[in-house]
């Protein structure tokens, strides 16, 4: 089995492969204040409690955009599996050609995101990924990523409007009644769900018209299932897409 690991500023998510089956899930808090005996101890508890043991894993794949945590939970895996992770980047081989400036630029979990749209879907695909930040990655059926587009994530606005105002309270991210909203809570919202909601169709759009075909918008991130029933454009969701991509990348690596 493989462990798939992508890694952001706000948390771990992990999936265990059996081949290309997702035997089961994992996310927990990232943290630079966590030690790498911390790290162990915490992902072996949760994978032991979810029935996998490490000892059957036989392989691990991390994709990273935290590069102070690399060398934390790397030492980790290492200790809890017996061998550092193989680490996802543009330089390894994804499968994928690039019309960028600088492919080398790519996030590791854009680069995933992309292997995986790709591959299942084998069609031109902006992949729409509500994580820590908010990101598009087009990518077209030859396997070429023609680049991408980067926003703040949901937690980081509210954060960001709640910490620079004084009057305005934390909200749970969930679309409220109507888009004019009658009170703070509200108000608050309407604007970050349905504002959102409104950027993504507004990208896409914009993006499908610089394409010579249509793209196929895929969704996925953390924090999508907040937002991803206020979209109109959305064509698939796919919760897993990021950890797939590392599977697939690795695959392409020979790790498993």
């Amino acid at each position: 089995m493989l462990l798939a690991m992508n890694l952001g500023n706000s948390s771990l998510a992990c999936g265990v492969f059996d081949r290309e089956r997702l035997v089961t899930r994992v996310r927990i808090v990232s943290s630079v204040e966590r030690s790498a005996d911390e790290y162990e101890a915490l992902l072996g508890s949760i994978l032991k409690s979810k029935g996998v043991a490490p000892a059957d894993i036989k392989a691990s794949a991390l994709a990273s955009v935290v590069p102070d945590l690399n060398e934390v939970l790397g030492g980790a895996v290492e200790q809890l599996l017996g061998a550092p992770p193989f680490m996802i980047s543009p330089a390894v081989d994804s499968g994928l050609s690039f019309n960028t400036d600088n492919y080398m630029e790519l996030g590791s979990d854009l680069l995933a995101n992309a292997a995986a749209a790709v591959a299942l879907y084998r069609t031109s695909c902006i992949v729409v990924d509500f994580g820590t930040a908010l990101s598009f990655t087009v990518v077209d059926s030859a396997g070429c990523v023609h680049g991408a587009a980067i926003a703040p994530g949901l937690r980081g606005a509210v954060h960001s409007l709640v910490s620079d105002t004084a009057q305005l309270p934390h909200v749970e991210l969930q679309p409220p009644p109507r888009a004019i909203g009658t009170n703070t809570i509200h108000a608050i919202q309407s604007g970050i769900v349905f504002g959102y909601a409104g950027m993504v169709e507004a990208m896409v759009h914009r993006m499908q018209r610089e394409l010579p075909e249509r793209a196929t918008v895929v969704v996925t991130g953390g924090m999508s299932p907040r937002i991803v029933d206020e979209i109109s454009v959305v064509d698939d969701r796919a919760p897993d897409l990021t950890l797939h991509g590392v599977r697939l990348i690795a695959e392409r690596n020979r790790v498993v």
